[in-house]
């Protein structure tokens, strides 16, 4: 959700702080925050994201195929189907 000309978040972070905290770039925030993934308030024409918005975010991670975000436990259960699948090929002890 973008609002625009608000109150400025109380621990600000720029999409450039929230991308490095992310692991992700600049780009993916912009998207997130214009699909209302993010929550951010335009305030001078740049954007400002809360901390605490941020770093929720954190336990999300994002697969390298540019899949929809999984939480780690979604990871986790994926990486032991892929590790069954290929023991099951020979692929894998």
């Amino acid at each position: 959700m973008i609002v625009t000309d608000a109150r400025m978040p109380d621990d600000p972070v720029s999409p450039k702080e929230a991308a490095k905290l992310l692991k992700v770039s600049g780009t993916t925030i912009r998207s997130w925050i214009a699909a209302g993934k993010m929550p951010a308030v335009r305030i001078g024409g740049r954007f400002w994201m809360d901390r605490a918005d941020v770093l929720a975010k954190v336990e999300r991670v994002q697969p390298a195929t540019g899949s929809p975000l999984l939480t780690t436990s979604e990871c986790r259960e994926r990486d032991a189907r892929t590790d069954r699948i290929l023991r099951q090929a020979g692929i894998r002890k």
